[in-house]
């Protein structure tokens, strides 16, 4: 789990900095590659950030979902594949946030039981 969960939300965090990147918005696409640094502190706060962005970038991955969609059925395009990829792309931006989360409430725990031990 040590390397699992950093490694999905880089992997997260690198999907949302290509979907960024795609639709030319550069400035979030830099900052989608600069998020997951914040996991190399041992403070709960930033973590918790990174948790935040996460659920934004799942929230994105909706909003894309809907608009793709329903651009596609209007012309009569097959639309079930691309529900499927960024359905998939939801669910792994969702379970790396979740992640964040429980990495940032492990972190607040082992300093409050730091702080109680003094």
């Amino acid at each position: 789990m040590k390397i699992l969960r950093p490694a999905l939300i880089i992997l997260a965090t690198l999907a949302l900095a290509a979907h960024f990147s795609r639709i030319d918005m550069p400035t979030l696409a830099v900052l989608s590659l600069l998020v997951p640094f914040l996991l190399l502190s041992r403070r709960e706060f930033p973590n918790r950030i990174v948790q935040l962005y996460l659920w934004l970038g799942a929230l994105e991955w909706i909003r894309t979902l809907s608009v793709y969609a329903i651009e596609r059925e209007a012309v009569e395009q097959p639309w079930l594949r691309l529900v499927i990829i960024l359905g998939t792309m939801v669910l792994l931006t969702g379970i790396a946030a979740w992640l964040a989360g429980r990495r940032a409430a492990e972190l607040r725990d082992t300093h409050s039981t730091e702080d109680s031990d003094e």
